[in-house]
């Protein structure tokens, strides 16, 4: 399938003080201070494929939000403009609806010709944060388009707690 994918080096400021985590896992908390070099590519990329739990998504309409255009702009030294939480390279876009096309095996609230909007933030539910109410500030937060592939492309999968 086709897929916009946003490509930059992973080249901390010297003055930005790494977590074990962020090094580790090459996820950055501040994008800005981390990523440099951003490249949007068109590409050919794997269908994703679904866990039990997920549905795949044929992405119907994706919207252009001011992240996306932060996350692939770079400044004068050309490190990124989004300052939040990136991995790269990943597949961008974050503000999606589609049709579920394939359920997995657990999947029992949705079927295949739903209609669904996606959430862009994936949360635990477990820490506390997520069990205060407060899923926006998850300690283990992921997001579409910004550390797991996202919806400018031609399918998504996703866990249907997120639909």
């Amino acid at each position: 399938m086709l897929a916009a994918v946003l490509e930059a080096k992973w080249e901390p400021k010297k003055e930005y003080n790494l977590s074990e985590f962020e090094n580790n896992n090459k996820k950055a908390r501040a994008g800005s201070e981390v990523w440099r070099f951003p490249q949007l590519k068109i590409k050919e990329v794997s269908l994703p494929r679904i866990k039990d739990n997920q549905v795949l998504i044929k992405i119907k309409d994706c919207g252009i939000c001011g992240s996306d255009m932060h996350i692939c702009e770079s400044k004068e030294d050309g490190y990124i403009n989004y300052p939040g939480y990136t991995k790269f390279p990943i597949i961008i876009g974050h503000e999606f609806s589609g049709i579920v096309v394939e359920r997995g095996s657990k999947v029992k609230d949705l079927d295949v010709g739903d209609m669904i909007v996606g959430d862009n933030m994936i949360w635990c539910g477990k820490c506390i944060a997520c069990r205060n109410g407060f899923p926006t500030h998850c300690k283990n937060l992921e997001e579409f388009g910004f550390t797991l592939n996202g919806a400018f492309a031609e399918y998504i999968a996703i866990n249907t707690k997120y639909c």
